[in-house]
């Protein structure tokens, strides 16, 4: 759609401008509907400029199913983009099983864990077995923050 192209256009001319700032904080995409197909367009954007990878990524509300979590594990995983420390993927009701089962085993993997994940979904009993499951061999990997709920129901469980 013209308004998804708009928005991914808007991103991509701040993550080039970036080239010429030395950190980059966030990326705040709330909202702004751009599904797997702009989520795979922004991974593959920084598997070819790591270095422009900010600290926090928010996708809450953009109607990302398990396709897009498949992208996102993708830069979860990417060992040069190490400087990612926050997701949020609340809100992002399509993602089902087999999505939070590619963010956890790419999580699960990671040597530098995030300091946030935020994936306030309806799964939440197969999303703490999953991830409790992911990082069983590895819990340095597991992320200081993580929030699980479902249905605005806001659980918070803190990395001991």
């Amino acid at each position: 759609s013209f308004r998804h192209k708009e928005i991914m256009n808007f991103v991509m001319m701040a993550l080039e401008q970036r080239r010429r700032v030395s950190s980059f904080e966030k990326i705040d995409l709330t909202g702004c509907k751009i599904g797997d197909n702009g989520v795979k367009e922004l991974v593959d954007f920084f598997a070819e400029h790591p270095e422009m990878t900010p600290k926090s990524i928010c996708f809450e509300g953009n109607d990302i199913s398990d396709d897009g979590c498949i992208s996102i594990s993708k830069i979860i995983s990417n060992t040069a983009c190490m400087e990612l420390k926050a997701i949020d993927l609340q809100e992002n009701r399509s993602i089902g099983i087999s999505g939070l089962q590619f963010i956890a085993t790419a999580l699960g993997g990671r040597q530098h864990p995030l300091r946030l994940l935020d994936l306030r979904t309806r799964h939440r009993s197969d999303c703490i077995r999953l991830f409790t499951n992911a990082f069983s061999s590895n819990l340095n990997a597991f992320p200081d923050i993580f929030r699980f709920g479902f249905r605005g129901n806001d659980n918070e469980g803190l990395r001991e």
